[in-house]
């Protein structure tokens, strides 16, 4: 990660990484606000892969075309992952399973053997896209690809990173509260939109931060997708307002939008309402503590410490 110019390139003039993971690149990338444009952010993730040793190991999103343009820049081995195009590594039939929903799986194709990936606890296309990397970093240290799977399948699953957990009165939450980035929380309000349930589809989004000069137009845009991807939105922020905008102008009726200052008002809106077969996403930079509006919706098998980002006494005391 990189939060203004010069962070990569600084680590980069003394750590000689004998592999480098690139995953992908937003339209409008996280971070942006401190770089000039686009492709200063681009470019100081570049060095990065410029630091590779020639005898290391260049892993890289097939699916991201920024990605590939880095490719020039490192004589190391190159290999490539993906979900929609021809890559090294593949994931096909990306899928989420059970009722009510319980996990996502998909089929891992590499060197002519297909091998099956079970990941119990998180939902949709994001964590698949984590997961490729990690095999073939696996691999490349000679970890056969089912040991790796099942390694994946059962290891402990990353706290507010697109998490399952049980809400109250049998409700349902997806909680993506670590962070948010735009092309995050579109992927995020995408997987709301194919979950099959009799209840009702809820997001609850708030501020996206350090995104500069494009801080409207993101927020705009994601209100625009979320209403067409849930029933009830809930928005958390000054920013946010902006994202209620879109998501009325996208035709979303006024009484399913409502607007909250914190992250606990719109928890004390949510316990008001939930009903059995809701499914409820969480999204928002970190200093907006979405986690706070899951605490107060969660079911009493989930104490929060246990479950949630942000549970140290440091971040409680703030």
């Amino acid at each position: 990660g990189a939060d203004r110019p010069g962070d990569i390139k600084s680590i980069a003039s003394w750590v000689k990484p004998d592999i480098t993971v690139v995953t992908q690149f937003g339209q409008v990338p996280v971070h942006i606000e401190f770089f000039k444009d686009r492709d200063a952010v681009i470019q100081e993730k570049g060095y990065l892969v410029e630091a590779l040793r020639d005898t290391g190991f260049f892993i890289y999103n097939k699916d991201d075309h920024d990605s590939e343009k880095l490719l020039a820049k490192t004589n190391a081995k190159k290999i490539s992952f993906g979900i929609h195009e021809q890559s090294d590594v593949r994931a096909t039939n990306v899928r989420l399973y059970g009722k009510p929903i319980t996990g996502t799986e998909a089929d891992i194709k590499t060197n002519g053997t297909t091998e099956h990936l079970v990941l119990p606890e998180v939902v949709g296309k994001s964590p698949v896209y984590c997961a490729l990397p990690a095999l073939l970093v696996a691999s490349h240290l000679n970890i056969p690809l089912p040991v790796a799977c099942a390694s994946l399948r059962d290891a402990p699953k990353p706290r507010g990173r697109m998490r399952l957990l049980q809400g109250m009165n049998e409700s349902i939450i997806i909680d993506d509260s670590y962070n948010a980035s735009p092309k995050a929380t579109e992927h995020g309000l995408k997987t709301l939109a194919d979950i099959d349930t009799h209840g009702r589809k809820i997001a609850v989004l708030g501020d996206m931060l350090e995104l500069g000069t494009h801080t409207r137009d993101e927020h705009y845009k994601i209100g625009k997708i979320a209403a067409a991807a849930c029933h009830k939105l809930f928005t958390v922020g000054i920013r946010s307002r902006v994202t209620a905008e879109g998501a009325l102008d996208a035709k979303m009726v006024d009484e399913s939008v409502m607007q909250c200052d914190a992250a606990i008002d719109a928890g004390k809106e949510l316990v008001k309402i939930l009903q059995p077969g809701d499914v409820v996403y969480v999204k928002g930079s970190q200093s907006m503590r979405m986690e706070r509006t899951i605490a107060m919706i969660l079911s009493k098998n989930h104490p929060p410490e246990s479950v949630l980002v942000r549970q140290e006494q440091e971040w409680l005391a703030r």
